[in-house]
């Protein structure tokens, strides 16, 4: 993570010493944000206890390994331990994980003689008497003030010590070697919220007990050593895409902040920016109790369950920092980050992209909208031209329709591994005409349920000689037949996931109407 300049002149000469670079959002404080309400201990912006109601779920076959390297007491930032303590809580409350499985590597492990975090108030703001032990005053520049304080060992506030040892590499190697020996795992979590180095790519660890970093070989070896059904890789640290290449296999899911090349970023005393908004997502609940921002646009495909790739989605595309225009005005600040799943049809990729485009407005001349996962139309299109182009949904949705316009879309599917746009390595087209579409209403046809998953039923108004016919993307035909019959069922049930073209005709009407079928 990357720190304002001064606080980079504390620490210059150790900095230099090791080539990490290290990052953190340079977001002044104002009064009011030092004394915001909610989840975060006033005076030492701290995550308090209780930020999720607990689910009852039980996984007591899964196990987690959260780290925090820190590097030293000058870099070893606040929103480090908000973050562990975020995820802590997540694992514990939300999955259902028990503590016992969950092993914490952090800074200097328990060691109460020093001082491993940094944390910062605005000089406006005057703090109340001091009362956490070993709290340093550091320094005053312009408006800010820097302490140093001992980082809590308790991270969901229930009175047990939660930090295992110190983040080193001894402890990092022989806690995945004891996951090694159990056999019966059937969710591994690794968490790091840390430092990240860039050439070479590293988790940095704790300077004064551990030389030695993490590297994207060190990790991937250490992980094949453990038998698990899935492993989710959640990675916060600067230049964490570095390590996808060498962590890509099956029965994974990773997920970085930002990729081979760029800074990851937090706000100063709270959260990751990209992984507080992934969390938001994921729950339905911000840190301090809120419904998160646009939440009804989380769950993309409909089915009231919020998968990994939608939660990256929602967070990329409401993290100030992976924002277009945070691109646009102060691209240093830009961050790209990276999702990779084994159990996912999609690639992130074209990170010049939003990742969900909802479009509301009448169109009469051509368009091409992109998206790097979702596109979801409900305009009226008339006399244009058009392209709808997405990373993996085209949803089609009432208001949506055409009046001699030419419809196309376009399913991309590239990888971007490093941290340019994405080569299109290949790309599927589907071109339909949908010349003098109707309104909903006025059709005497009904489709349900959409999403199909086994059947569909498709329902006339009035008895008549109706064909129907339903097409794929690629306008090959899944289904063909004829009915007088007033509704009919259709057996879709062998067919993949995706979305589909249903085609009515009779002596009265044309019909033509999107599926999705899961």
């Amino acid at each position: 993570m990357k720190t304002p300049r001064y606080i980079l002149l504390l620490a210059a000469i150790s900095l230099l010493a090791t080539g990490h670079s290290v990052a953190q959002e340079e977001t002044a404080l104002s009064g009011g944000n030092t004394l915001r309400s909610g989840s975060l201990h006033q005076t030492y912006h701290l995550l308090s206890p209780n930020v999720y109601e607990k689910t009852g779920k039980y996984a007591p076959n899964d196990h987690v390994v959260i780290i925090n390297g820190g590097i030293d007491p000058y870099c070893n930032h606040v929103h480090y331990w908000n973050d562990c303590s975020l995820a802590y809580q997540y694992f514990t409350n939300i999955e259902g994980i028990p503590a016992s499985n969950i092993t914490v590597l952090m800074a200097d492990g328990l060691d109460t003689g020093k001082e491993t975090l940094i944390r910062t108030d605005s000089i406006k703001y005057v703090p109340t008497a001091p009362t956490m032990p070993n709290d340093v005053l550091i320094e005053e520049i312009g408006e800010l003030r820097y302490y140093r304080i001992n980082a809590p060992a308790d991270l969901d506030g229930d009175g047990e010590t939660d930090i295992d040892n110190a983040a080193t590499w001894e402890h990092v190697q022989n806690t995945f070697d004891s996951l090694a020996g159990i056999k019966d795992i059937d969710r591994l979590w690794v968490f790091v919220s840390d430092h990240g180095g860039k050439s070479p790519n590293e988790i940095c660890l704790w300077r004064a007990l551990s030389p030695y970093n993490v590297n994207p070989y060190d990790m991937s070896r250490l992980l094949g050593n453990i038998t698990y059904k899935h492993a989710n890789i959640f990675l916060l640290q600067c230049y964490s895409g570095g390590f996808l290449r060498e962590l890509k296999g099956e029965n994974r899911t990773i997920i970085t902040s930002t990729s081979a090349s760029k800074y990851s970023w937090g706000t100063i005393g709270e959260f990751n920016t990209f992984f507080v908004k992934f969390f938001d997502a994921l729950t339905g609940t911000t840190y301090d109790g809120k419904k998160p921002e646009n939440s009804e646009f989380i769950d993309a495909n409909g089915d009231n369950t919020v998968s990994f790739e939608e939660a990256y989605i929602y967070a990329k595309d409401h993290d100030t920092c992976s924002k277009l225009e945070t691109r646009e005005k102060k691209p240093e600040d830009f961050e790209a980050p990276q999702f990779y799943s084994s159990e996912s049809d999609f690639i992130y990729c074209r990170f010049d992209l939003e990742g969900r485009v909802d479009v509301k407005y009448d169109k009469r001349s051509d368009i091409e909208l992109e998206a790097m996962y979702d596109i979801i139309g409900r305009s009226a299109l008339e006399n244009c031209n058009v392209v709808f182009r997405s990373g993996k949904y085209i949803h089609l949705r009432d208001g949506f329709k055409t009046k001699n316009a030419n419809f196309r879309t376009e399913f991309i599917s590239c990888e971007d591994s490093l941290d340019h746009v994405g080569d299109i390595n290949s790309m599927e087209y589907v071109v339909t005409e949908l010349n003098e579409q109707l309104e909903d209403g006025a059709w005497n046809v009904e489709l349900y349920p959409i999403p199909t998953e086994d059947v569909l039923n498709v329902r006339f108004s009035e008895e008549g000689d109706n064909r129907i016919t339903i097409a794929d993307m690629r306008g090959v035909v899944v289904f063909e037949g004829r009915s007088s019959d007033k509704e009919v069922q259709i057996d879709l049930s062998d067919r993949p996931t995706g979305i589909y073209v249903v085609h009515v005709t009779n002596e009265k009407d044309v019909f033509t109407k999107y599926i999705i079928v899961k």
